[in-house]
């Protein structure tokens, strides 16, 4: 709709830059309050020197979602406090954008606020204003994410939409989660849901774009043997010893959120606060209970990460602030000019950093093949191996994307990745008759593939064989913009 009213802005971008701006500001904002002017500065050049790289030059929709949710719930926790109405709104539409964003993000801190009530009502910190604050909020955050849940559901009903979504349920199971098994440890399995090899191979490499051989029940029946071995209990102490690793990894790569949290509890231990000894502890449960979870299911990645640490981080930072009061002078002064000059060099570091990003992504773009081929091909469609586009970006620089890119894939489609088969990721084919890519390169002329991996090139030529019996073989047609393109041929 917004790219509608005005398809020369990038209407994702700016929605990302305005609530991380309203997030961060917020952050800074909330955990100043009753704080001398001193230590507000350090918390605030704290709080950009953690928060800036990755959500100002290396932002991400899951790391956003969390953000938001976790400076919503912040904002919120203190309205339970004073009763604020502007805390309300502000908590509210934070955590709204949160879910709307990626409602799983929010989802992942329900635990942490669930362990800091229970610690409250243990303490009896919860008396009747606390109470009564609480049923808004309540009230109000399930409210929308019982509305967004609606909305989800209706629109992803829609235009086989529903089919696409239990599809790509499975797929993430399978590719998303890093637990690929070996064929040959589970073979008979897979042979009996007639599942050979080379099937489960070229699923694996992501060109599972063949939608009469990759079906929904494929995806079914290959996840059900893949989480039959990952569901056992043997895995346990594997996941132990992975998750022990990793955080002495993070620490010795050193992470600023490792670093920051370890050095939050190190405080709590050297200053003895018994009052947030509980909460401590509550936090840190949850914190081991949600790295098995991901271990459980492959899913350790940064961007899944991050607000396991963001949270007790915000958190433990909000319930210990005063303590900065309490410095004398020349400590204050010390504290200021050490973080003054960690953020001058952690800008010095970042910018940089950034613009290398945004120079790769200059040098590194399939821009030329996508207008080569509509210019000078326009007939002919092209059917491309996923991991021969991965590694580049689509366009010299995707924060600037706005109308002026539409109809960029006219002629072109990705067998696999996210967006297939969903009716989006195969719309331009599907206009051009083309209801099955993979088969199409057997059936007529006018669908090439393009690959630059001679073992993906291997595996679906013998996946082409294997399904449509056939002596198929592919020959090098031409080369466009760095990209091999193959016809199959008799």
């Amino acid at each position: 709709m917004l790219y509608r009213l005005n398809g020369n802005l990038n209407w994702y971008l700016l929605f990302f830059l305005f609530f991380n701006f309203l997030s961060i500001t917020s952050l800074c904002l909330y955990l100043s309050r009753k704080l001398t002017l001193v230590p507000s500065l350090i918390l605030t050049l704290s709080v950009h020197i953690l928060l800036g790289y990755e959500f100002y030059a290396n932002m991400q929709f899951t790391k956003n979602a969390t953000l938001y949710a976790v400076v919503g719930e912040l904002v919120l926790y203190c309205f339970l406090q004073d009763g604020h109405k502007k805390d309300l709104f502000l908590g509210f539409l934070l955590v709204s954008a949160g879910i709307v964003t990626r409602d799983e993000c929010f989802l992942f801190t329900l635990p942490f606020i669930g362990a800091l009530l229970l610690v409250d009502f243990i303490q009896k910190k919860i008396d009747a204003i606390y109470l009564k604050n609480l049923v808004p909020v309540t009230l109000s955050v399930v409210g929308i994410y019982l509305i967004s849940f609606g909305v989800h559901h209706y629109f992803y009903t829609q235009n086989n939409w529903a089919e696409f979504q239990e599809f790509n349920k499975y797929r993430t199971v399978l590719l998303d989660y890093n637990n690929h098994v070996s064929y040959e440890e589970y073979e008979d399995a897979f042979l009996e849901k007639g599942i050979t090899k080379n099937m489960y191979e070229l699923m694996n490499t992501w060109d599972y774009g063949d939608t009469e051989v990759y079906t929904t029940q494929f995806m079914i029946d290959a996840a059900a043997i893949q989480q039959q071995h990952y569901q056992r209990i043997s895995r346990v102490p594997q996941m132990l010893w992975l998750f022990v690793r990793h955080m002495g990894n993070l620490l010795f790569q050193r992470n600023l959120y490792a670093f920051l949290l370890v050095a939050l509890y190190g405080y709590l231990v050297i200053k003895k606060k018994k009052d947030f000894l509980l909460l401590a502890i509550a936090f840190a449960g949850v914190f081991f209970l949600e790295y098995m979870y991901l271990y459980y299911l492959g899913r350790i990645m940064w961007r899944a990460e991050i607000g396991i640490w963001l949270f007790p981080i915000v958190f433990l930072v909000q319930f210990l602030k005063q303590d900065f009061n309490h410095f004398n002078e020349k400590s204050i002064k010390k504290i200021l000019i050490g973080t003054t000059v960690l953020e001058l060099i952690t800008l010095g570091i970042e910018l940089p950093r950034a613009q290398g990003v945004k120079q790769f992504w200059r040098e590194n773009n399939h821009l030329a093949f996508y207008q080569e081929i509509q210019k000078d091909y326009p007939n002919t469609y092209y059917a491309a191996d996923v991991m021969t586009f991965f590694p580049k970006k689509h366009v010299p620089d995707p924060l600037s994307i706005t109308t002026k890119y539409a109809g960029l894939f006219q002629n072109f489609q990705e067998i696999g990745s996210w967006h297939i088969p969903s009716p989006t990721g195969e719309y331009y084919f599907y206009e051009a008759g083309i209801r099955n890519p993979v088969k199409a390169l057997v059936e007529g002329e006018r669908v090439l593939f393009v690959c630059n991996d001679a073992h993906v090139l291997e595996l679906m030529e013998n996946f082409l064989n294997e399904v449509y019996q056939k002596d198929i073989h592919f020959t090098k047609v031409d080369t466009i913009a760095d990209m091999n393109i193959y016809k199959a041929e008799n």
